[in-house]
């Protein structure tokens, strides 16, 4: 559930600076809808609105009030109504689905939401209170929001789904987007006299670069591997009494999120080949290039690392499949007239009243935040 943890806290982050809604009690005031079995509660609206305000922020300039804007040709108002709206909607969506296809939750997957609704609860329990959300609100709208739609997704593209994938097909998208690599660093300072750290001299930073060059050398000659040459390097160079190696074991990672250093000095590279990169920092790297491909097994043996994956390659096709999809989704009951009893005004403070984008970001954000909303809609609460 890593996906949808890690988006869902942002926009909890983002909502943090929201003001509570005040009102007399009505039993006829406590929920928005009604789907099959299930009673909505108002608190899972109150959540949406919530993230959609701050959805609509991130669309909005900086030196502009979010709700005197327009988003997507509609009054700001109208536009975030539509989008929590719309979040339920989705919601009902997941579980018609799963239903369609006789599938529920296992006991795995009940203790998930427990785990994500307990974490958020814990460090957002005063702003969703103070905003009329409890706990089992809060449970309903993020975490078993993003379990369903977790599954559905997962039985959508999974052997046997509607859309499933193509043998081979996400081998291929992980081969083709993921790099792995392992490597050592080398820190080019001392320590003086008076215990302060200090840059190398020229001529001792060349000596240690010339060795590491060999190490490499050495790496891609097979006669040493890239933790034995890491140890070598501590044992030459560190000015502890037992020399700790620097190394670190293979890392997979997204290609596009590797740091410039790695990336550059990997560009050339071919498979198993070791170079030498500076980070201009006063650190230096011995990398070693890994396949991709043979590991590709091992990767998705571990089921959030799978899941990651195939987000990573459908995900932007899953959220706009359910976003056009739960539009027609039918039987839901509104509770129109405690819905618009919400004023969204009480979301607004000093802190959060104008919108997040820069004026020279103005042209790039539009794409990305339409995005955001579109994964909110799906699930990524």
């Amino acid at each position: 559930m890593k996906k949808y943890l890690k988006s869902a806290l942002a926009l909890l982050l983002a909502a943090a600076l929201c003001l509570g809604f005040a009102g007399c009690y009505s039993e006829n005031n406590t929920w928005s809808a009604k789907y099959g079995n299930e009673t909505i509660s108002i608190g899972t609206y109150i959540y949406f609105l919530n993230t959609a305000y701050a959805r609509a922020a991130s669309m909005v300039n900086s030196d502009q009030e979010v709700l005197k804007s327009t988003i997507e040709g509609k009054p700001a108002e109208e536009w975030i109504r539509e989008q929590a709206k719309q979040s339920i909607q989705t919601y009902c969506y997941y579980q018609e689905q799963l239903n369609a296809l006789g599938i529920t939750l296992s006991e795995e997957d009940e203790a998930n939401v427990n785990d994500l609704t307990e974490y958020a609860w814990s460090i957002y329990r005063t702003m969703f209170e103070e905003i009329g959300v409890s706990e089992d609100s809060l449970k309903t709208s993020y975490a078993r929001n993003a379990v369903l739609g977790d599954k559905l997704m997962q039985a959508l593209y999974g052997e046997g789904g509607a859309q499933a994938l193509a043998e081979g097909e996400l081998e291929d998208y992980f081969t083709e987007n993921y790099s792995r690599y392992e490597y050592f660093y080398a820190v080019m300072t001392r320590t003086d006299e008076e215990g302060a750290t200090v840059d190398l001299g020229e001529n001792d930073k060349q000596m240690r670069v010339d060795q590491l060059e060999q190490y490499a050398k050495q790496i891609n000659a097979g006669v040493l591997t890239t933790e034995e040459a890491a140890q070598r390097y501590a044992n030459l160079f560190s000015e502890e009494e037992e020399p700790e190696s620097t190394y670190v074991s293979p890392v997979t990672i997204l290609t596009d999120n590797m740091g410039t250093v790695f990336s550059d000095a990997l560009a050339d590279a071919d498979e198993n080949e070791a170079v030498v990169a500076d980070s201009s920092e006063n650190y230096y790297y011995v990398i070693r290039k890994l396949p991709v491909r043979e590991y590709y097994d091992e990767y998705v043996a571990d089921e959030d690392q799978a899941f990651d994956l195939l987000y990573g390659y459908k995900g932007k096709d899953f959220e706009a499949y359910v976003k056009e999809q739960s539009a027609s989704v039918s039987g839901i009951e509104w509770n129109e007239k405690a819905m618009n009893r919400i004023k969204i005004s009480k979301l607004v403070d000093d802190g959060n009243r104008n919108g997040t984008v820069s004026s020279a970001a103005e042209d790039t954000s539009s794409t990305s935040s339409t995005a955001s909303t579109v994964s909110s809609e799906s699930g990524n609460e």
